[in-house]
């Protein structure tokens, strides 16, 4: 009889230490803003879609930023400003870009849960159909826990990290095919 209530606990132990780590796993890889293609400050990752592996659905559920495949829409993240400093609410950005070939695109600020962070403006992203262009098709977005006219979305009141989502829909094979090397929106802190 002991030597089953040993096997048991050892089985048990065995099972916990097991799913510990699997969930240490998830944590990291969608936290820590570990996607393998880097294209300057933003990270995306290779395949997405039916036809990934187990860890890759996986972390897609834990991180629920992820869901279609690359044809239909390509995914970047970034976590840092264009010289690697974390973003944080406590500073105001400015993204800069210009307009993208796909059918349509938009831009989402997550907290570090990646839940949309609370906004009493109920403003959560802008895309390409409801941003103010240049004349030139260029754009800029502030970033900003003030309240801004324009191109704006707040970063909240609560001091943390936050991220920027950037979402491709619909792109051509020539962007699926040069992920490192897409012309991508640039992310600057505004320095007083």
């Amino acid at each position: 009889m002991k030597r089953i209530l040993i096997y048991f606990l050892l089985v048990v132990l065995g099972v916990g230490i097991g799913l510990g780590y699997a969930q240490y796993q998830l944590n990291y890889w969608t936290k820590n803003q570990y996607f393998p293609i880097k294209n300057k400050q933003w990270r995306t990752v290779p395949s997405l879609g039916k036809d990934v592996g187990i860890i890759d659905r996986a972390r897609t559920a834990v991180s629920g930023l992820f869901a279609l495949d690359r044809k239909e829409a390509m995914y970047f993240v970034t976590a840092e400003d264009t010289e690697g400093n974390p973003l944080t609410t406590d500073k105001a950005y400015i993204i800069k870009g210009k307009e993208m070939s796909v059918r349509y695109w938009g831009i989402t600020l997550y907290d570090s849960e990646y839940m949309l962070i609370p906004s009493e403006y109920e403003k959560y992203a802008l895309s390409n159909s409801n941003l103010i262009f240049g004349k030139d098709r260029k754009f800029e977005i502030l970033l900003s826990s003030k309240e801004e006219k324009g191109n704006w979305l707040p970063t909240g009141t609560k001091k943390q990290r936050f991220y920027v989502a950037l979402r491709l829909y619909n792109p051509s094979q020539e962007m699926i095919d040069n992920l490192e090397t897409i012309e991508l929106p640039t992310v600057e802190e505004i320095k007083n």
